[in-house]
């Protein structure tokens, strides 16, 4: 999903800019409105991503890391990790992932 919406993307642009060009208002609302939601579902696959990756990522029995891990330090708790996805992704963990 998230290739495809990387050449999505471009095209929606495109629209945008030649129905800012015509001055169709509706339009260009309703096109600025899918681009915020192709944003979203970008964001929401990266977060996946890095979510199957944090799951693979070793931690010890008070929930914190055992290596270093993206930005995080060797240490690092993962309930602030957690805060760090929805807060950075605009997500819900538990409903996103």
């Amino acid at each position: 999903m998230a290739a495809a919406s990387f050449f999505v993307v471009p095209q929606i642009q495109k629209q945008i800019l030649e129905a800012n060009t015509d001055r169709d208002i509706p339009l260009l609302l309703e096109l600025i409105a899918d681009s915020k939601k192709m944003c979203q579902k970008l964001r929401t696959s990266l977060a996946q991503a890095l979510w199957a990756d944090l799951d693979d990522t070793p931690v010890n029995d008070n929930d914190e890391l055992k290596t270093n891990w993206l930005i995080f330090d060797k240490g690092d708790d993962l309930h602030s990790i957690w805060h760090w996805f929805e807060r950075t992704f605009n997500i819900t963990l538990a409903y996103d992932l």
